[in-house]
């Protein structure tokens, strides 16, 4: 018997990398074969798999944070693997490594929060680093992080 979590998910990753093919050929059409430089960010692990517990992962158990992880890292993985045909499309990873829901110092908010597990304004800041980085490496240009 198929596990309906498994195909609902498969089904998912498959229609996010059609949906990127698709956009980023428009572009590219669009643009008369001289498209912008795109850049597409990773999505960060919001839980840590640690066990870590606070009041926003309660109900949680370390099987649930595991099989959350395991999709985010699928879906960064069909993002970056559905832009690489794409010169112009740049993969920037996140990490919020040491920065999760339940850390002493979150770059997430929690459920209680106006907009649970985005980012808040520090994991907002780490994202534009990575991707001003990104831009920077990009184009050649030396960067020192502030």
């Amino acid at each position: 018997m198929w596990d309906k979590d498994l195909l609902c998910t498969t089904a998912l990753l498959a229609t996010e990398s059609m949906n990127l093919a698709t956009t980023l050929t428009d572009i590219q059409l669009q643009s008369n074969d001289i498209p912008p430089q795109v850049f597409l960010t990773s999505y960060y692990s919001a839980l840590s798999s640690d066990e870590r517990s606070c009041s926003d992962t309660q109900r949680l158990t370390a099987s649930d944070i595991d099989w959350i992880n395991s999709k985010e890292g699928e879906l960064n993985t069909v993002i970056a693997s559905s832009i690489a045909p794409f010169s112009f499309a740049h993969y920037v990873p996140l990490d919020f490594t040491g920065h999760e829901l339940c850390s002493s110092d979150p770059w997430v908010q929690g459920t209680q929060a106006a907009a649970p597990f985005h980012p808040t304004a520090e994991g907002q800041d780490a994202i534009a680093r990575a991707i001003l980085g990104s831009i920077r490496q990009t184009q050649g240009l030396t960067w020192v992080a502030r």
